[in-house]
């Protein structure tokens, strides 16, 4: 299965992918993350890729072809371009307060598209921190594609983050798992 997220600089993109890998690993999957972005700044456009496998993986190449896309910028939610490539049984998540109606219409054509949104900035922003978007996103994934467990997510999320900080991205990442809607 191959994952492509999309988002910006300082959105943690690269970290939301890295730690699906991770919590994939747990499950006794074998799992490989990697990025690509342009110049390193705030801002910029990454995206960042995850293959999981039953079987070890080999192919190193980027992801064209995903069976899951996630897009953790709002701004970004609403652009077709995110659906390049995307497996016609594929699923995508966007963070977006709702769908736009050129998403929408762009899913039509993909009858067996699933289409999951959840505004994962106004969760990040209730808990003071739009850093805890992509946390909001894996929860939103976790439950939308059946392909990581909440709880290995939760395992990953506390060999990484201590304190408030990790609190706050197992609030996150709960709540964007009880709020994903389905379009």
């Amino acid at each position: 299965m191959e994952v492509r997220f999309h988002g910006r600089g300082g959105q943690g993109v690269v970290t939301a992918a890295r730690l699906l890998a991770e919590a994939c690993l747990l499950e006794n999957k074998y799992s490989l993350s990697f990025p690509e972005f342009g110049p390193e700044r705030s801002g910029a456009p990454v995206r960042a890729y995850v293959r999981i496998s039953e079987e070890p993986i080999e192919v190193r190449s980027l992801v064209y072809d995903p069976e899951i896309v996630v897009s953790i910028d709002p701004r970004i939610s609403s652009s077709t371009e995110i659906l390049m490539g995307l497996d016609e049984e594929g699923t995508v998540v966007i963070n977006s307060k709702n769908v736009s109606d050129s998403l929408l219409k762009a899913i039509s054509s993909k009858p067996r598209v699933k289409l999951f949104y959840l505004d994962a900035r106004g969760i990040a922003l209730s808990l003071g921190d739009a850093r805890f978007e992509n946390s909001a996103m894996l929860g939103a994934v976790a439950k939308a594609t059946g392909v990581v467990s909440l709880g290995s997510l939760e395992s990953v999320l506390k060999t990484r983050f201590k304190g408030t900080v990790l609190e706050n991205n197992l609030k996150a990442m709960q709540l964007g798992y009880d709020k994903v809607g389905q379009a």
